[in-house]
C-alpha cells in the first residue's frame, strides 16, 4: 500500500473489509493471551511526525487499521497517558467512530494500544488483569501485539480493551456511567471534594454521556465522597452504600495488595488507576482496575501498605465485616495465584510469547538485560508472594 491510497482512504467512511474476513474474526480472537498479534497503523507522514513532536496533545489525526484479513479506515488516532507518553514509541488510543458514528472493529467503538514503556518485562499488565478476572472481578480484556506503523516495526504493545460500552455490557449496563480516574500534581487520597463540579469532572473524566449536563453526571459522585467522607457512627456503611459498594472496593483493594501494586488505589502517589462504575438505574458505584503495569513491586510488600493514609479503605477496614472481608480475599488470592501453579505459567508462558518481539523492540527505553532481570524477579514473585501473605495473614489473626 503507497502512502497516498493511505490518504486517500481515510477520506471514507469506516469499514471493514474483505466482509468474509470479518465474519471469520472475532473480538476473542484478538484478546487471545496466548497469541502474539500482528496490528498494521496507516496515517500521514506528517500527522505521524506531528503526532511524535507534540505526544503531551489529545489531538486527533486520521489513520487506516489493519488486522489479519481486516481493515478498518478513517478511524481516529491520538497518544494517551500519563507518564507514559513517549515519541519513540507512543501509547496510542484508536477510536473507530471518531468521524462516523457506525465506526466499529470487531463490535468495538475504541481500542488502546499501551506502550508499556514502565514495564522492562512488557507482560505485567495483562497478567494483573488476567488475575482480577480470575477472582471475579471484571477487568478489560488484554493480550500482546507487534505494532506496525506504515510498515515499521514500532515494538511489543499491550493490546487493552477501552472503557467503553462493550466493558460496560460485562459490568451489567451498557447505558450507564463510566470514568476514569486523572492522576493530578496533588496527592488524592479520597478527600471531599467540595460543593462545585469542577474538581470532579477533572478527577472523574466520564467516558461516556458527553452531552449529559454535570448535574446529571456528577451529582451521585459529589454525595458518594460527601458520604465517604462523613460522620464515624453506626449508619455509615448504611450511607456510603448508597452511593458506593464498598464490599465490592475491599476486594479490588486485596487483589491489588497481593499483586504489589504499587501505584493503585492505595498508590505511593496517592489514588490511582481505577475506573469508576455506576449503572443507569442506580446512584451506587463500583471501582475497576486500569493501568496496572505497576504490579509485582515487591514480594514482602505488606498487607496493609498505605492502608492508614487512604480515607475509603482506612474507613471501610475500619468495619469489622469489611476487615474480615479484606483479609479473607488475600487468603483467596494468595491460594488462588499457587492453585496449579497459575501465576508462575502466566510469567513463563507470556514471557516465552514475547520474547523475541521484544529482543527485536528498538523504541522500548529499557534493554534486554533489563527484560531478562525483571522476568527472573517476577517468577520470584510467583514463587514467594503467596507464602508471605499466607504468613502475614497468620500473624494477624492471633
Amino acid at each position: 500500500m503507497t502512502l497516498r491510497s493511505v490518504v486517500t482512504s481515510v477520506l471514507v467512511l469506516a469499514v471493514l473489509v474483505p466482509a468474509g474476513a470479518a465474519r471469520a474474526q472475532s473480538v476473542d480472537d484478538l484478546f487471545d493471551p496466548t497469541t502474539l498479534q500482528d496490528i498494521q497503523l496507516f496515517m500521514a507522514v506528517r500527522d505521524l511526525q506531528t503526532l511524535r513532536a507534540h505526544v503531551h496533545e489529545d489531538t486527533y489525526y486520521t489513520a487506516e487499521l489493519q488486522y489479519r484479513g481486516l481493515r478498518v479506515r478513517n478511524i481516529g488516532i491520538r497518544s494517551r497517558g500519563n507518564t507514559t507518553r513517549n515519541p519513540a514509541k507512543p501509547s496510542l488510543r484508536l477510536d473507530f467512530n471518531r468521524y462516523t458514528t457506525k465506526g466499529t472493529f470487531l463490535g468495538l467503538s475504541a481500542l488502546v494500544l499501551d506502550n508499556s514503556v514502565q514495564d522492562p518485562s512488557l507482560i505485567r499488565e495483562r497478567i494483573a488483569m488476567s488475575f482480577f478476572s480470575r477472582m471475579g472481578v471484571p477487568a478489560p480484556r488484554e493480550s500482546y501485539a507487534r505494532l506496525f506503523i506504515n510498515g515499521t516495526y514500532q515494538g511489543v504493545y499491550t493490546i487493552v480493551e477501552a472503557l467503553d460500552a462493550k466493558l460496560m455490557t460485562r459490568l451489567g449496563d451498557s447505558a450507564g456511567y463510566l470514568f476514569q480516574f486523572r492522576l493530578s500534581d496533588t496527592k488524592y487520597l479520597g478527600e471531599d471534594l467540595g460543593n462545585d463540579f469542577e474538581p470532579y469532572t477533572v478527577k472523574f473524566e466520564r467516558q461516556n454521556h458527553d452531552k449529559d449536563a454535570d448535574t446529571l453526571v456528577y451529582t451521585p459522585i459529589r454525595e458518594m465522597l460527601r458520604q465517604l467522607n462523613g460522620p464515624n457512627d453506626a449508619v455509615y456503611r448504611q450511607m456510603v452504600e448508597k452511593y458506593f459498594d464498598l464490599s465490592q472496593f475491599v476486594t479490588h483493594v486485596a487483589i491489588e495488595t497481593f499483586l504489589s501494586q504499587e501505584d493503585g488505589v492505595l498508590g505511593i502517589y496517592g489514588m490511582n488507576n481505577f475506573f469508576l462504575y455506576r449503572q443507569g438505574s442506580s446512584n451506587q458505584h463500583r471501582i475497576g482496575p486500569w493501568d496496572q503495569d505497576k504490579v509485582f513491586a515487591s514480594i514482602e510488600s505488606g498487607i496493609f501498605e498505605r492502608a492508614d493514609e487512604n480515607i475509603w479503605f482506612r474507613r471501610a477496614i475500619a468495619i469489622p465485616e469489611l476487615r474480615r472481608q479484606y483479609l479473607a480475599v488475600l487468603e483467596q488470592c494468595a491460594r488462588s495465584a499457587v492453585e496449579d501453579d497459575w501465576l508462575m505459567q502466566e510469567v513463563v508462558n507470556s514471557a516465552a510469547l514475547v520474547d523475541g518481539a521484544v529482543r527485536a523492540d528498538r523504541n522500548k527505553p529499557s534493554s534486554n538485560d533489563e527484560f531478562d532481570d525483571a522476568v527472573e524477579f517476577f517468577k520470584e514473585f510467583a514463587r514467594r508472594r503467596s507464602a508471605f501473605v499466607l504468613a502475614q495473614l497468620a500473624r494477624e489473626r492471633r
